[in-house]
């Protein structure tokens, strides 16, 4: 038997079409082979969005990774849908969990426990809390402090299905050199008024 076999065969017009070939043998009254019989299925036009398809993810793919900061898009259930590998850099304590289908609040609970954050809430609780309403409702970028010093400026926006999309971008060495900066300007603001 001939069980979906996919097949190239040319058209009327002169072009290709892909086909899917399925067929059982048939035999006479002395069970000599004398053929097939089976259907022939067009399959081009189906092969033809799933190729689209399969590029349109790859391109994608290919601009996430190309993003210079992190990111990672939530679903509407809030779980992951995809990220960047900057993404799972930034972020070591989650990375063997970090995965298509893992929910926000999973992430955020193991990054709490972690310590990742500098967060001046009483509880662990009352942090998550916060946190989980910061990011179901996301508004104005936020400065994230790590606990190993990095500074962070968090974006995160809704997408058109409901989904949540976040960019961090780690801005500590600006941070550092705006302060260094605001520190000279004071020093010279002081030596000026003392001469």
């Amino acid at each position: 038997a001939i069980r979906h076999k996919l097949c190239s065969i040319g058209d009327t017009l002169g072009g290709k079409r892909r086909v899917a070939v399925n067929g059982l043998p048939r035999f006479d009254s002395h069970a000599n082979f004398i053929g097939y019989r089976g259907t022939f299925t067009d399959l081009t036009e189906v092969l033809a969005v799933q190729d689209r398809a399969e590029r349109a993810e790859v391109l994608l793919r290919d601009a996430i990774e190309a993003i210079p900061d992190a990111l990672i898009l939530y679903d509407a259930a809030d779980k992951v849908a995809l990220f960047n590998d900057r993404h799972r850099k930034m972020f070591p304590s989650v990375s063997d969990i970090l995965a298509p289908g893992v929910s926000y609040e999973e992430i955020l609970r193991r990054q709490i426990s972690s310590g990742q954050f500098q967060d001046n809430l009483e509880s662990r609780e009352e942090t998550i809390a916060a946190r989980l309403q910061a990011h179901k409702n996301p508004s104005a970028d936020e400065l994230q402090i790590f606990a190993d010093g990095r500074t962070v400026r968090l974006s995160e926006r809704t997408t058109s299905l409901g989904g949540i999309v976040a960019v961090r971008t780690d801005i500590t060495e600006l941070t550092a050199a705006r302060q260094g900066a605001q520190q000279a300007a004071e020093r010279f603001l002081d030596f000026a008024s003392s001469s």
